[in-house]
C-alpha cells in the first residue's frame, strides 16, 4: 500500500500522457478493446475512443501518428488494462483512460512488492522478519514507485518477475510437486506474453524444476521427472507466446524487437564495451535506486549505492562472523537477547533456502537481465533503470538478510528505509519544476487532477507506513 500511494500520487501529480510512450500504450490497450492488435502503421481506428490522444497531437493529427510503434511488445499487459480503459472512458471524462492504465500498472507495481516480501521468505526460511524487511525496502526504492506512476505495462512485468522468483524457490526448496509445477508453466507462459526481456525468468523457471527434482534423485525416475519438468516450463512459454513473435517476424522481420530499437540514434559501443564501462553501471543503478526521472537523478547518487552495499557487507561479516563462533544456540545463550542477534536455526531445520546452486541460479538469471539491458542500449536504445527492475526483490532479498544480522535490527531497517524514502521524497519534491522545464515536452501541463484528489493516495501511503512500523516492531524475529 506505500508503494501504490507513492504511485498513485506521482500518477494524478503528472499531466497525463506525460510519460514516455503512454499515449502508445493507451492506444495499444483500445486496438485491444476492438478486437485487434494494433502494428507500427496503423491502431485500427483504436484512437476514435481516446479523444485525447488527438488533443496531444493536435488537430488535425498527422498520418503518421496513426500507428501504435510499440505493437511489437506482447499483449498480455493491455487485455489486464482494456476493461478499466474502457470503464474510465465510459464514466469520465477523456483524461480518465490514461488514468485508468496508470492506476493498473501502479497496481501491479505494489503486487510485485508483495511477491518480493514472499521471494524472500521462501529463500530465508529461517529468518522470520526478512520477508516483511525485503518487502518495506522494495517498496521504497525510487524507480519502482516511480514506474508504476506511468501508464505502461512494466508493472505487470514486474509483478510477474517477482512471483517467478518466488515460484523457482519454492520448486528449489520443495521439488516439482504437482501445483508448483503448474505454476511455474503458467507462469512461464505469462512472463513471455508480458515482455520479451522476461525471457530470463522464464529460464529462472526451467532451471528451477530441473535443480528442484536433481535435489530429490534418491527417489526412482526423478532425473526423468525433472528434465521433463524444465522441458514443460519452456515449451508452457513457448505455445503460449511463440505465435505472437511469429507474427512480430512476419510484419516487421524480428521476432523480438522494434525495426529501430535506438529509433535511429548511433551505438554508444559494442556489448562487451558497455559492460565493461563503469559509467553503464553506475549511472544505471544510480537511476535505480536514487531517482524517479531520468532528469532527476539525486546529486548524492554514488553515495546511495555505497551505503547499500555497505550494508551488504558487513551483514556478510557480521553472518561469517557468527558462524565462526564457537558457542551455538539461541541470541539468548549468547548473551544479547531479544533478537540483538540473529537466532540461531533450530536443529533440523532447513539451510538458508535455496542453497549454492539456487543462488548461483538466480545471479545467472540477474546477469542475464543486465546483459541485454546493455545489448538493447548498444542497438542505440536507452539505458532505461526500470529494465533492472527484475533485479529488485534479489537485491531487497539480500539487503534484508544482512540487516537481519545487525544488533539492533529493527532500527538497522528503519534507517535504511527512511534513507530510501527521504531519496524518494526529495526526488519527488523536484518534479513539479521537471514538469515546467521548457527542456521537457509533453502535451499537457497542469496536474491530472486537483490537490484534493492527490492526498487521499498521500493518506494511504502514509497510514500504510505507519501500519508497517507497527507492525515492523510487533514482529518476532525468532524462526
Amino acid at each position: 500500500l506505500v508503494c501504490f500511494g507513492v504511485s498513485a500520487f506521482l500518477a494524478l501529480r503528472m499531466p497525463v500522457l506525460m510519460g514516455n510512450d503512454e499515449g502508445a500504450h493507451l492506444l495499444y490497450a483500445a486496438s485491444v478493446l476492438d478486437g485487434h492488435l494494433p502494428e507500427f502503421t496503423t491502431d485500427h481506428g483504436a484512437n476514435d475512443r481516446l479523444p485525447i490522444i488527438d488533443r496531444a497531437l493536435g488537430q488535425p493529427p498527422r498520418e503518421d501518428t496513426r500507428g501504435v510503434w510499440v505493437a511489437y511488445h506482447p499483449p498480455l499487459a493491455y487485455p489486464v488494462s482494456a476493461p478499466f480503459v474502457w470503464a474510465a472512458g465510459e464514466l469520465g471524462p477523456d483524461t480518465w483512460p490514461p488514468l485508468a492504465m496508470r492506476a493498473v500498472n501502479a497496481a501491479a507495481m505494489a503486487t510485485g512488492v508483495v511477491f518480493a516480501g514472499l521471494f524472500a521468505t521462501e529463500a530465508f526460511p529461517t529468518r522470520r522478519r526478512v520477508g516483511f524487511a525485503a518487502a518495506c525496502l522494495t517498496a521504497v526504492v525510487p524507480s519502482v514507485a516511480a514506474v508504476g506512476a506511468a501508464g505502461h505495462n512494466d508493472g505487470l512485468a514486474f509483478a510477474l518477475s517477482a512471483a517467478s522468483l518466488w515460484v523457482a524457490a519454492s520448486v528449489i526448496r520443495r521439488g516439482p510437486t504437482r501445483h508448483l509445477l503448474v505454476a511455474a508453466c503458467g507462469l512461464a507462459a505469462a512472463d513471455m506474453l508480458a515482455r520479451v526481456s522476461m525471457a530470463p525468468s522464464v529460464a529462472l523457471l526451467a532451471g528451477a524444476v530441473l535443480l528442484g527434482g536433481l535435489a530429490q534423485r534418491s527417489r526412482k525416475g526423478a532425473t526423468a521427472r525433472a528434465l521433463g519438468g524444465a522441458l514443460a516450463v519452456g515449451a508452457s512459454a513457448l505455445v503460449a507466446s511463440g505465435w505472437f513473435y511469429w507474427r512480430n517476424y512476419q510484419l516487421y522481420g524480428s521476432f523480438f524487437s522494434a525495426p529501430h530499437p535506438g529509433g535511429g540514434r548511433p551505438s554508444p559501443g559494442s556489448l562487451s564495451d558497455i559492460l565493461t564501462r563503469s559509467r553503464f553501471h553506475r549511472d544505471i543503478w544510480g537511476q535505480l535506486y536514487a531517482s524517479v526521472h531520468p532528469r532527476l537523478v539525486f546529486d548524492r547518487a554514488d553515495y546511495v549505492l555505497i551505503a547499500l552495499a555497505s550494508v551488504l557487507a558487513l551483514g556478510l561479516v557480521l553472518a561469517i562472523w557468527r558462524r565462526r563462533r564457537a558457542v551455538p544456540g539461541t541470541a539468548a545463550a549468547s548473551g544479547h537477547g531479544d533478537g540483538a542477534c540473529a537466532a540461531d536455526p533450530p536443529p533440523g531445520a532447513p539451510a538458508d533456502g535455496i542453497g549454492a546452486l539456487g543462488w548461483a541460479l538466480v545471479g545467472c538469471a540477474c546477469a542475464a537481465i543486465v546483459i541485454q539491458t546493455a545489448s538493447f542500449h548498444s542497438q542505440g536504445g536507452g539505458a532505461h533503470s526500470r529494465y533492472l527492475l527484475g533485479i529488485v526483490p534479489v537485491v531487497s532479498a539480500l539487503l534484508a538478510r544482512a540487516i537481519d544480522e545487525f544488533p539492533w535490527p529493527r532500527l538497522a531497517l528503519g534507517v535504511v528505509v527512511a534513507g530510501l524514502g527521504g531519496v524518494l521524497v526529495s526526488e519527488l519534491r523536484l518534479f513539479p519544476a521537471l514538469i515546467a522545464s521548457p527542456d521537457h515536452v509533453h502535451p499537457f501541463d497542469d496536474p491530472a487532477v486537483g490537490a484534493g484528489a492527490r492526498a487521499a493516495p498521500v493518506v494511504l501511503a502514509l497510514t500504510a507506513a505507519a501500519v508497517s512500523i507497527w507492525v515492523a516492531v510487533k514482529l518476532d524475529r525468532r524462526p
